[in-house]
C-alpha cells in the first residue's frame, strides 16, 4: 500500500526506456537528464553456490550542477 517515487539520472536510450517504463508503472519519478548513456548492470546469481557476481558497466559522468539537482 505504499508509494514509490523514483530519483534517477537518465541519459541516452537507456535512460528513454528507463522513464517509459516507470510512466507505463505509474511509479513517480524525478528524473534528471544527464549526458551520455545510463549504465546497465548484469546481477548473476548461483542459488546453488550461494554466490552473486555483479556486471556493472561504466555510466556517465555526473557533473555538479546535476549532482546539485539530485540533492
Amino acid at each position: 500500500g505504499g508509494r514509490t517515487k523514483t530519483i534517477a539520472f537518465l541519459g541516452g536510450h537507456t535512460g528513454a526506456y528507463i522513464e517509459q517504463e516507470l510512466e507505463k508503472m505509474k511509479i513517480g519519478r524525478v528524473s534528471i537528464p544527464v549526458r551520455g548513456e545510463t549504465r546497465t548492470n548484469l546481477k548473476i546469481v548461483d542459488l546453488d553456490q550461494g554466490t552473486y557476481t555483479d556486471l556493472n558497466e561504466p555510466g556517465p559522468v555526473i557533473n555538479a550542477a546535476e549532482l546539485e539537482q539530485f540533492v
